[in-house]
């Protein structure tokens, strides 16, 4: 577990940093998070009814995922799920007392869906502290996970946990563009709309070319 906790904090601070637009310091990356949108429900919180209100987005076939926390709306989440060859989009929203008062599930295209996990990865990687305010009273907290296979240096593999959360992020910083694609992702699962798809295919798009080196 060291070298697993190691690893991690090796990529926490060699991950690249992208410079933030003014006005939105310290919200252009995503921070690291110890909670329920780590490691999911039985894990201490400020947040236990989420914990058990999402419970199935923590589930090892949910590959990614977005949990959303709004100033006096629902909160929402969106994940993408594989079961054999087949990707799905899931979006839940809450409604009172934590219980779910609607949710979706759509089929997703294989090379999109490899495309967005790479993304979400790569975002994820960039999490990382900074001397910059990252939280506020109101608005919005996105908090993004997923798990990583690692190599042990005994032989074989263990399967760890990547998190980071953003509070009112840049809207064309990567974790900005990130929460815009997993709004995509949850009006294609409401609307059917091939429209939507296609604006997810570009979204994709143009967030892999902002995270090119």
């Amino acid at each position: 577990m060291r070298r697993v906790a190691a690893i991690l904090t090796a990529m926490l601070l060699t991950a690249p940093a992208i410079a933030a637009t003014p006005g939105y310091e310290g919200r252009d990356h995503l921070w690291p998070e110890m909670s329920v949108f780590a490691y999911g429900p039985g894990t201490p919180s400020h947040a236990p009814s989420l914990a058990t209100a999402f419970n199935s987005l923590f589930d090892m076939d949910i590959l990614t995922r977005m949990i959303a926390e709004r100033s006096f709306e629902n909160p929402y989440a969106v994940a993408i799920r594989r079961k054999g060859a087949d990707y799905a989009i899931l979006y839940h929203v809450l409604g009172k007392s934590a219980h779910l008062k609607k949710q979706c599930e759509i089929a997703l295209p294989m090379n999109l869906a490899k495309h967005l996990v790479a993304a979400w990865r790569d975002v994820l990687l960039g999490t990382r502290f900074s001397d910059d305010v990252a939280t506020g009273a109101d608005g919005a907290s996105y908090h993004f996970g997923m798990r990583e296979e690692i190599a042990l240096a005994m032989g074989g593999t263990t399967v760890v946990p990547l998190s980071g959360y953003v509070w009112v992020p840049d809207p064309s910083s990567p974790p900005g563009m990130l929460v815009r694609i997993a709004n995509t992702m949850a009006d294609y699962c409401e609307s059917k709309d091939v429209k939507q798809l296609t604006k997810l295919r570009n979204d994709v798009a143009a967030l892999e070319a902002k995270l090119k080196p």
